[in-house]
């Protein structure tokens, strides 16, 4: 059995787990929430320009999804 969804359906999902992930285990602002934000945005890019499944770009990604921040700084926030 296949199961549809659509682009918002998933963000959705995807944003409510990221953030009860956050809330349950009481992360602070920085490191694993920048990186689960980080697989938030980059799968839904990916979504959006890589349906397929193909390898997509994480630093078109970043771009995309971050306003003046580069790939290597929105790691950095990670590490």
């Amino acid at each position: 059995m296949s199961s549809t969804f659509t682009r918002d359906q998933v963000s959705n999902a995807i944003n409510v787990s990221a953030n009860q992930i956050i809330a349950a285990a009481d992360l602070a602002e920085e490191g694993t929430v920048d990186a689960l934000n980080l697989l938030v945005n980059a799968t839904l890019h990916m979504l959006d320009h890589n349906p397929d499944g193909d390898a997509g770009n994480l630093e078109q990604a970043v771009a995309d999804s971050y306003s003046d921040a580069s790939l290597s700084e929105v790691l950095s926030w990670i590490r």
